[in-house]
């Protein structure tokens, strides 16, 4: 069983270390760790939640850029376009906001909190999310998902 408190910690410290804010939100069958980012240019936020109970750390990664009502359509097709090419993670959009999230996530199965593993968890959902932001900004704006998507697929490396 994977130890809440220390991978709360552990959380807080890598949160903290790279200047985020961090509010807890303990939920009756997981925790929220809630970072903003109100002077992030592209996101709005991270949130982890973790669960003891499904030993399951996943990380958010929510997108400043929502989809209007009348963009849905639009954003659905980009983020089934973009998820069927990852490897890990996904994107997601909520249906009644509009926001787009992309998501990453780990089993634990030892009650030993790994930081090098949480840093990677951090620092692979951030670099993945910071890819597509042109996309996701894209379609919002009223661009074709097919376009958005050749735009950033040139400028890969």
């Amino acid at each position: 069983m994977m130890n809440e408190l220390a991978l709360r910690q552990a959380l807080e410290k890598i949160c903290s270390d790279l200047g985020w804010q961090v509010h807890i939100q303990p939920m009756d069958s997981y925790t929220l760790v809630i970072c903003p980012l109100p002077n992030d240019a592209h996101f709005s936020g991270v949130l982890f939640a973790m669960s003891s109970t499904a030993q399951r750390l996943i990380m958010y990664v929510a997108y400043r850029a929502k989809a209007s009502q009348k963009r849905w359509e639009a954003m659905s097709e980009l983020i089934t376009r973009i998820n069927f090419g990852l490897l890990g993670g996904c994107f997601e959009m909520d249906s009644e906001q509009g926001e787009v999230r992309y998501r990453d996530g780990l089993l634990l199965i030892t009650p030993k909190v790994e930081i090098k593993l949480l840093k990677a968890l951090v620092a692979t959902t951030l670099r993945d999310a910071m890819t597509y932001h042109p996309v996701i900004e894209s379609v919002a704006a009223g661009h074709s998902p097919t376009q958005a998507i050749a735009d950033v697929e040139k400028h890969k490396v």
